[in-house]
């Protein structure tokens, strides 16, 4: 297989997950058909790019519910939105602009600093006939199939896109073009350094179709010929943020044929191996627990979830799935065909299986720790240890 990086046919498989539905593909009943793909993570052993071999078809992933939407981690923003509005050459009538609706909260922040010339995200068409906007698997779709139209922009931000393009290397030219020729391109992608380390499977999702580390990101640009000139980390808990700083102005850049990709081999090796391991700790404490008469929920209805459940096989010892989205309510999960039920249900658990980022994990402990039943405990899905919290 061709890298999405370096173009090498250097790709080698390292774990296949077998077929897995679309995380968005909510059934309305219990028995609805299920589409499939296959969910398998290869690594380049050229630059070390871990990436998914046969990427799910953009027309399967497309979601069929209008309320979807991802937010990102913003705990970060007012801290690198301090950094831009310094990056030489930009001041308050520079024209700062966001590629899609996950930029929004951060131009808001740029606006009140006195920046005025903002370019708000293009508002990509609906669908025929659904009140339904383009997901991001159809946002990078279109950029890479062609609107050759600029923004003309000093500084653009794109957040959380790029992993999500089919084609990296065309959907980066094309963002080039929408900044002046001595502007800049602001990147952020999740890192997958921690999840790895840490084995949380839930983390692979088939809309991620690259993961980067800070190593294979800068190698990205730079192989493409562009200058990085600042990647910043903002860590967190269980997947730092990248953010890359591109100048435009500094192009073009020669890099080293000889990459060392050491670590990224010996991350995705040791990922790759604990797999079973991991899986019979989790297998073993909900079949337990099951036995033992305890009822099991799971809390968060996202592809953190539907991964959760699908990769480790723990359908059958899940009473349901506690979501407080009126719009799930009701559905049933993707794969598993578990039904999603409020939080009230919570009265009625036993042992409620968190598998949620941090920031909402808080809030739901704050929230909902009197709701569970009398003795009921929480534990999080992303310590593979099961520790009760």
């Amino acid at each position: 297989m061709e890298c999405k990086s370096c173009n090498s046919k250097a790709v080698v498989s390292k774990i296949d997950f077998g077929k897995q539905p679309p995380s968005n593909r909510y059934q309305v009943t219990y028995d609805a058909d299920q589409e499939s793909h296959s969910l398998e993570l290869g690594i380049c052993n050229s630059c070390g790019l871990l990436q998914l071999i046969d990427p799910m078809p953009i027309e399967m992933v497309r979601s069929r519910f209008s309320w979807i939407r991802y937010n990102e981690p913003e705990f970060h923003l007012d801290d690198l939105v301090e950094k831009l509005v310094r990056l030489p050459g930009i001041d308050t009538k520079s024209k700062i602009a966001g590629l899609t609706y996950k930029d929004e909260s951060t131009l808001d922040r740029i606006e009140k600093k006195g920046f005025k010339n903002i370019g708000h995200a293009p508002n990509f068409e609906k669908r025929s006939g659904e009140d339904q906007f383009d997901g991001l698997e159809t946002i990078q779709q279109i950029i890479t199939e062609g609107n050759e139209q600029s923004l003309d922009a000093d500084l653009l931000i794109v957040r959380h896109v790029l992993e999500h393009a089919h084609d990296m290397r065309k959907f980066l030219t094309r963002i080039t073009k929408q900044v002046k020729t001595d502007g800049y391109l602001i990147f952020e992608i999740p890192d997958s350094s921690k999840f790895l380390a840490k084995n949380n499977y839930s983390f692979m999702w088939e809309e991620h179709i690259v993961y980067f580390t800070e190593h294979t990101l800068r190698y990205f640009f730079e192989n493409q010929g562009h200058k990085v000139i600042h990647i910043y980390r903002y860590e967190a808990p269980l997947e730092d943020s990248l953010v890359a700083v591109i100048a435009i102005h500094d192009n073009i850049v020669t890099v080293d044929n000889e990459v060392d990709i050491t670590d990224e081999i010996a991350a995705v090796d040791t990922f790759s191996n604990n797999f079973d391991a991991t899986k019979r700790v989790h297998l073993d404490f909900f079949k337990a627990n099951t036995e033992a008469g305890k009822k099991i929920a799971v809390f968060g209805a996202g592809h953190l979830a539907v991964k959760y459940i699908n990769l480790f096989g723990l359908q059958e010892y899940i009473s349901y799935v506690i979501d407080d989205s009126k719009d799930k309510e009701d559905l049933f999960m993707p794969g598993s065909s578990i039904q999603i039920k409020g939080s009230s249900f919570l009265s009625e658990t036993d042992i409620c299986i968190l598998v949620l980022n941090p920031e909402s994990q808080v809030k739901v402990m704050g929230l909902k720790k009197d709701m569970i039943k009398d003795g009921g405990k929480f534990y999080s899905a992303f310590d593979n240890k099961l520790i009760s919290i």
